[in-house]
């Protein structure tokens, strides 16, 4: 996948059932890190991507570009 780190995007209500932990085990199988943010909502207005931006930032989540042809 090319990824070490992700920020998993949730919200309160999958977060209660438990959705998450298959994701986050999958992941863990890759080897790949899993920051979770369950702050998310329906229409969500700037200021809270902003959020989840800002976390992703703080823990150098990043992906990598890769060209193809270049």
């Amino acid at each position: 996948m090319g990824m070490t780190k992700v920020l998993l995007v949730t919200d309160k209500g999958i977060l209660s059932v438990g959705h998450n932990e298959k994701v986050i085990d999958k992941l863990k199988d890759e080897g790949i890190k899993c920051v979770m943010w369950a702050e998310t909502m329906p229409e969500c207005p700037d200021n809270v991507v902003r959020q989840a931006a800002d976390i992703a930032k703080k823990e150098k989540v990043r992906s990598e570009e890769r060209r193809v042809g270049k």
